[in-house]
Order: C-alpha cells, then sequence, then structure tokens
C-alpha cells in the first residue's frame, strides 16, 4: 500500500480545491491594504434631437483614488479568519487522509484474513476428498458401513461449499480494496 493510493479519492480533491479557494480568499481579504485607483472618461452633447452643433459636445475627465484606512480593524479580522479557516481546511484533509488510509489498511488485512481462510478450505476439501476416497475403498471391500459413506460424502460436500462461500468473500474483500482506494474508474 502507498502513501498516493488515497490521494485521488474525490473527498480529498474536493478539500484541496476548498483550500486554494480559502487562499484565494486570503488575498482578497489583503487587498485592504492597497489603495484603488479608478480613472473615468464621459463625452456628450447637449444639443436637441440628437443634432450637433458645434457649442454643444463636452468632455469629463477624471482620476479617483481611494484607500479606506480606518475601518475599525474589520479588515485584519477578516484575514485573521480566512487563515484560520485554512488552518481547518488542512486539518480535515489531514483527518480524511488518515481515515481514508486506515480504510485501506483495514481493507487489506481483512482480504488477506479472507484469503487465508480460503486457502485453509482450499485444503479441508482436499483432505475431505482423500477421506472420501479411502472410505469409498473401504466401502467397496465392505469394510465399513453405509452410514460412514454418506458421512465422508457429506463432510465432502460440506467442505466444498465452505470453499465456495469463502472464494467469494475474498472476491468480496477485492472489492472492498477497490472501493476504499477508489480503483476501479466507471466508464
Amino acid at each position: 500500500m502507498s502513501d498516493t493510493a488515497v490521494a485521488k479519492r474525490e473527498e480529498l480533491l474536493t478539500l484541496s480545491t476548498a483550500k486554494n479557494i480559502n487562499s484565494n480568499l486570503i488575498g482578497l481579504a489583503n487587498t485592504y491594504k492597497k489603495p484603488t485607483l479608478n480613472f473615468f472618461l464621459d463625452a456628450g452633447s447637449q444639443g436637441f434631437d440628437f443634432k450637433l452643433n458645434n457649442r454643444s459636445p463636452y468632455y469629463f475627465l477624471g482620476l479617483s483614488l481611494q484607500w479606506n484606512v480606518f475601518a475599525g480593524g474589520k479588515n485584519k479580522y477578516k484575514v485573521n479568519q480566512a487563515k484560520i479557516d485554512e488552518t481547518v481546511i488542512e486539518s480535515q484533509i489531514s483527518y480524511v487522509e488518515q481515515q481514508l488510509k486506515l480504510q485501506l489498511r483495514i481493507a487489506i488485512n481483512t482480504f488477506k484474513s479472507a484469503l487465508s481462510q480460503y486457502q485453509a478450505a482450499q485444503s479441508q476439501v482436499a483432505s475431505s476428498l482423500k477421506y472420501y476416497g479411502d472410505v469409498l475403498k473401504l466401502y467397496k471391500e465392505g469394510t465399513v458401513l453405509f452410514i460412514e459413506l454418506l458421512d465422508a460424502q457429506n463432510q465432502l460436500v460440506s467442505a466444498q461449499l465452505q470453499q465456495n462461500i469463502s472464494l467469494f468473500d475474498t472476491w468480496i474483500k477485492v472489492a472492498d480494496i477497490e472501493r476504499a482506494n477508489a480503483g476501479f474508474t466507471i466508464k
């Protein structure tokens, strides 16, 4: 399991986008330190019925500088709030990342457990099959009763069923791993 296994999860990408938005908000909140410079130009005519004559045109040209110096600390509080929000988002990213890694680690461990149970079921089927073969030979020779043959057959069938159940459980655990690391792409 690598550290980048959960990096492509949607939850982390969403939180990363939120962090980027918040850093833009910090930059926006810091703009109070810079003055605003505006330029305007206005041209027109004072003639009637849209007829121009030489005495009616006018032009206005202007420049405006605005700098909000006294805001009662409101701007500093906005910057501080945005920085606090950034630390909250970073802690959320860390928390979610740890949870997703834990989920993946648990899924891998349960898969390993299911796989070992499947392998044990395979060996049980092999031993039950050998036992059934031995009892069948003894039954044909007439040294064991029919009930013992049925018992051996019952043990074999039960072992085969348990093996199939273990196999399906193993495949379920594989699907859990794919879900935990978002490894399956839907097309």
